[in-house]
């Protein structure tokens, strides 16, 4: 894929390192590394343009317009620091405009969104008190209704098992509250491109949405986009992210994010018809073995192998790396597979054969056990004065009455078993040491 053609800013780049003979600017290697991706590696300058302002009627505000339109939005930037840096920016563009720090959140939320209400020193409202929950819709728009103070309300969709909110239905619900819809879409970007995005949060009027590319489409690490469809312009959003990213932002990473959509753009609805195809032998494959499917708001590409007895996910995960297939991840419960766009029919038919080979000798565990349904929260300290606590780490058998310091969770999925500032109570400790979670860090 050649990563310079079609949008002006990519093009205006290509121009420039074919102009440029000699650096006296940073980066250190000059270019002289005579392979792609060094010889991108640029600062601004001019003739470059600035990803944190662009200039007017330039080649990035030409490209971003493009976005804008793309996926109808008021305002859209890119980010090279993730879709992290994409939801700090989000919720503190958000809390500055409105000049107020209550906020609306389900728990089920990346620990990113935990740290970001730390930075901003927000007030959170979680949706559910049951930290193993996932609040339904009608949770949500019931929160909306019982929370008239709040000024946002953060939600995850997808989130990282493929699971969804009816983005419309809450946002319909939130603009009466006039209430912003702040949605962490990290692992939905190509979504936008099936079913002309009727399934994406991006577009729909009082929403702001964070992705992250390279999680589902070919774009390079920190590759993210952050949509705006409120009254919070691209020069407010901008203002956000320089106030928590790097002041040197990554052409390399922008560009591959500018060429993944590109390639998205270019029959991005027939890519992911033929990706859905593998995906739905797949689950009839894994059907065929007794693995039983919910059919609940789902990503329709996120590939959640679903055992729930705390056993066979591993076992898989395991022979699934002798056979030299990498899973994303599995835990007590599932086995997570995040194919794209990228992956072809060879690819799939070396999982399918190994799928073959281990169901031939195994066969679906006891049922798990194991929850947090029902478990009591108790707050000692405020997020961010936990965060800002001096803290150390301790044994988790030896945690019970202690305050965690920081989101507790496994890594992946990173959302949080346990926020900064909640005491941890029994229920909590053998929950943990089921999980594997050995050691974690506790207020002094």
């Amino acid at each position: 894929m050649n990563i310079m053609k079609k949008c002006a800013f990519n093009t205006s780049i290509n121009e420039f390192v074919i102009t440029e003979k000699v650096s006296f600017h940073m980066p250190g290697h000059k270019g002289r590394i005579q392979s792609l991706p060094f010889v991108y590696d640029l600062t601004e300058l001019c003739g470059t343009d600035n990803l944190y302002s662009p200039d007017p009627g330039g080649s990035l505000e030409s490209s971003l317009g493009e976005l804008k339109q793309k996926y109808r939005t008021t305002a859209t930037v890119v980010i090279t620091g993730g879709a992290t840096l994409a939801i700090n920016a989000a919720i503190h563009s958000v809390l500055r405009k409105r000049n107020n720090r209550k906020v609306l959140s389900e728990r089920n939320v990346h620990r990113a969104v935990v740290y970001s209400f730390s930075h901003c020193d927000a007030e959170p409202v979680w949706i559910t008190a049951s930290c193993g929950t996932r609040p339904t819709t009608e949770d949500i728009i019931s929160a909306i209704r019982k929370n008239p103070d709040c000024v946002a309300i953060v939600l995850t969709s997808p989130d990282y098992y493929g699971r969804m909110h009816d983005i419309r239905s809450i946002a319909e619900e939130a603009r009466r509250a006039k209430m912003t819809v702040i949605v962490d879409g990290a692992h939905g970007a190509h979504l936008d491109f099936w079913q002309n995005g009727s399934m994406s949060s991006t577009g729909i009027e009082g929403v702001i949405t964070a992705q992250s590319l390279h999680k589902t489409l070919p774009a390079l690490t920190g590759a993210a986009l952050l949509h705006s469809s409120t009254d919070i312009t691209e020069d407010e959003l901008l203002f956000s992210v320089q106030s928590f990213g790097s002041t040197s932002p990554s052409y390399l990473i922008s560009l591959s994010a500018f060429s993944a959509i590109d390639y998205m753009m270019d029959d991005g609805q027939k890519k992911l018809s033929r990706l859905y195809s593998l995906i739905l032998k797949t689950r009839e494959k894994c059907t065929s073995y007794g693995v039983e499917f919910t059919d609940d708001l789902r990503d329709p590409f996120r590939l959640v192998i679903p055992f729930n007895d705390g056993i066979t996910a591993e076992r898989l995960s395991k022979c699934l790396i002798e056979d030299g297939i990498y899973p994303e991840f599995y835990d007590r419960d599932n086995l997570v597979l995040i194919p794209s766009v990228m992956n072809n029919e060879d690819d799939f038919s070396l999982l399918w054969s190994s799928f073959d080979r281990f169901f031939a000798q195994h066969s679906i565990g006891v049922a798990s056990e194991l929850s947090l349904d029902g478990i009591k929260i108790s707050l000692a300290l405020t997020i961010r004065e936990a965060t800002m606590s001096p803290w150390e780490y301790i044994d988790t058998v030896d945690s019970a009455g202690r305050v965690a310091a920081e989101p507790v969770s496994l890594y992946p999925p990173g959302t949080a078993i346990l926020m900064p500032g909640e005491i941890v109570r029994e229920e909590f400790v053998t929950y943990l040491t089921e999980l594997g979670v050995s050691r974690i860090k506790v207020v002094k």
